[in-house]
């Protein structure tokens, strides 16, 4: 099944929203562990922006997991919202 870009975006900024406040870490927290400024941190959060591999790889490894498993929970939000 695909998606479109920009549900996609929505969907993998929504997933590493979750990740990060499951985590109880702040915006500001990934920011200083990825080296990134707070407000693409929060861009990324709702979508708005694209993001790079590089990005997503910097912040896995501030969530403590990896990109693919980032990708994984997109996907499954992706095809649960799809399903309703």
């Amino acid at each position: 099944m695909l998606f479109n870009t920009e549900q996609y975006r929505r969907y993998l900024g929504s997933t590493i929203y979750n990740l990060r406040r499951s985590r109880s870490m702040s915006q500001d927290d990934i920011a200083n562990k990825t080296d990134l400024d707070r407000s693409y941190i929060s861009q990324i959060e709702t979508g708005t922006t694209n993001i790079t591999i590089n990005t997503l790889l910097k912040i896995g490894i501030a969530l403590d997991t990896n990109p693919s498993t980032i990708l994984q929970l997109t996907e499954k939000e992706l095809k649960n919202a799809s399903k309703s």
